[in-house]
């Protein structure tokens, strides 16, 4: 097809570039499950096959919208603005018949003029009510809609904050082929304040030494504090340098410090080992002392490849149901030893409905003895995805699933507030079986809620 008619076929990072809405969180999470191609393939899966935008016009996509699965249809025509002439070719080839004066609004196609991220952008976009709906939010939201898998957040400024935890962490997020960004709160060195990136690569190279040492003036001036610009001590752990590729969404504006593009710690050895380039495309290598001072949090779509998966869909608000414990009951039982992940996904305020701060997921075992123990319980946390990792160990019991909420105790005989509807969906490393019932109040249920829920 025509080049301005070029849609997919392979799915990059480097075909995203942030454009005139305040999504980074949401493109830079697009970047790192555009790795992904088990993943990104289930968003266009309707549409794999095709290297160029159907001749009906019209493109379907799936994404995870409180939990569920939803078709968005979405027609082909996209927002575009008068661009300037120093524009790149790439940003204004939208309407090259029109003399390319023209370009996309928002988000732009990168280096191979591929037009998913906008389409798939205008999809969201659509699912939230407006491209203004969806300026400004957290990464994490996003790989929820993309991945509908559990998501974690790492704050570098918790107190419980472990350095070598983390970094081990990383690596084993990058083997599983985890979906990871991150956020900054400052501006600095290149860095963009209050903005979210895409974790490409974390590495440990053994052997390699920075180019150069610190001078003296380096040594003793004024910024001696900042980057670790030229000093050993900084780029190395016990030997090991320890560096992370991060790619801002706007495919500019790079990071200047240690191992920056022109940063002058560079080896050719290490430059052949890494791929580093000079090119100004968004992408950069910094150390992981570097990131800790200039990052705040690190996000992580944990999905793992070839798991079993099952979704439940409990209709409490439809059915009208009031009180503190929702009626309907996720069981399920397990073979053998299975690693499980269980998520509880609920309506949020970006899809127009309210967010439930006091919500909470309970997991109770029931042994061969009809003996019952709570095993976990989270509350909410206003994430759109609450979840709990757990080894199910016991193939003679029972393990279910339960809904509660504060706000039903509001009103007389706990008949207060209807509670929303939820999405149950389980992840597995293992087969396992399960089934959703509606139950009538069980006193032990509601008891041990009640003790756990004020405790």
């Amino acid at each position: 097809g025509r080049k301005n008619r070029r849609m997919m076929l392979a799915f990059s990072p480097r075909d995203i570039i942030q454009g005139g809405v305040g999504d980074c969180w949401f493109i830079s999470a697009a970047a790192v499950v555009a790795e992904r191609q088990d993943l990104i393939s289930r968003v266009f899966s309707k549409h794999l096959f095709h290297a160029t935008i159907p001749g009906t016009g019209k493109l379907e996509l799936q994404l995870c919208i409180h939990g569920k699965w939803t078709n968005i249809a979405v027609d082909t025509l996209l927002p575009v603005k008068p661009v300037e002439s120093t524009a790149s070719t790439n940003q204004r080839f939208l309407l090259e018949e029109f003399g390319t004066q023209f370009g996309a609004a928002y988000a732009k196609p990168g280096p191979g003029s591929s037009l998913w991220v906008a389409y798939l952008e205008k999809a969201y976009a659509k699912a939230c009510g407006s491209y203004q709906a969806i300026s400004g939010g957290e990464i994490v939201e996003a790989m929820s809609v993309l991945c509908g898998c559990p998501t974690e957040v790492i704050s570098l400024n918790d107190s419980t904050f472990d350095s070598e935890i983390v970094w081990a962490r990383l690596l084993s997020f990058l083997s599983s082929g985890f979906p990871m960004g991150c956020g900054t709160a400052s501006n600095g060195e290149g860095v963009v304040g209050c903005h979210a990136y895409s974790i490409l690569d974390v590495k440990e190279v053994a052997g390699v030494r920075p180019s150069r040492q610190r001078t003296m003036k380096e040594f003793f001036g004024k910024n001696s504090c900042e980057s670790a610009k030229a000093s050993s001590e900084h780029l190395s752990h016990e030997g090991t340098l320890r560096v992370m590729k991060i790619r801002n969404p706007w495919g500019k504006k790079e990071w200047n410090g240690a191992f920056g593009a022109k940063s002058e710690v560079w080896s050719q050895e290490l430059r052949d080992l890494l791929g580093q380039s000079d090119k100004n495309d968004g992408t950069f290598w910094m150390t992981y002392q570097d990131f800790q001072r200039r990052f705040v949090n690190i996000d992580v779509a944990k999905s793992h490849k070839d798991w079993y998966e099952v979704d439940f869909d409990v209709r409490d608000a439809d059915r009208e149901t009031k009180g503190i414990l929702s009626p309907t009951v996720v069981s399920f039982r397990v073979m053998e030893p299975t690693w499980l992940q269980v998520c509880l996904f609920m309506p949020n305020k970006r899809g127009k409905l309210a967010d439930y701060a006091d919500a909470a997921l309970m997991i109770v075992k029931q042994d061969a003895r009809d003996q019952r123990s709570v095993l976990h319980l989270i509350t909410s946390t206003r994430c759109r995805c609450e979840n709990i990792e757990f080894v199910a160990d016991d193939a003679t019991a029972t393990y279910e699933l339960l809904f509660l909420s504060k706000e039903g105790e509001l009103g007389d005989n706990f008949g207060g507030y209807v509670l929303p509807n939820h999405v149950f969906r389980i992840f597995s490393a293992k087969p396992i079986f399960s089934t959703m019932t509606s139950v009538v109040e069980d006193h032990w249920q509601l008891t041990e809620v009640v003790k756990y829920m004020y405790a």
